[in-house]
């Protein structure tokens, strides 16, 4: 399909309402997701210093906080845009 060019280009519709409050639910719901698993992670960190445990419950704490850490890191690269540092660095040099 051709590409019109920009002053023929038709304006964007507006999402209706029952879109928007369904996009509105699913990032309530995806930072709910993202705190739950990051409080999970802390509470099996914590585990580690708990001197009650065995040494293995504890290593087994350590590696399913790690993995669980690892998990949301990439969750969170996955759902913002790219960070395009040399671009900040040459308007930076503009100013």
């Amino acid at each position: 399909m051709p590409k019109l060019p920009a002053d023929e280009t038709p304006p964007r519709r507006r999402m209706r309402w029952h879109w928007r409050l369904l996009t509105l639910k699913i990032y309530i719901l995806s930072v709910f997701l993202l705190a739950c698993m990051l409080g999970g992670c802390a509470m099996l960190f914590l585990n580690v210093l708990n001197d009650s445990l065995d040494a293995g419950q504890r290593l087994g704490s350590l590696l399913a906080g790690g993995l669980i850490l690892l998990l949301c890191i990439h969750i969170l690269r996955m759902s913002l845009p790219p960070l395009n540092v040399s671009r900040l660095w040459r308007r930076r040099g503009l100013e």
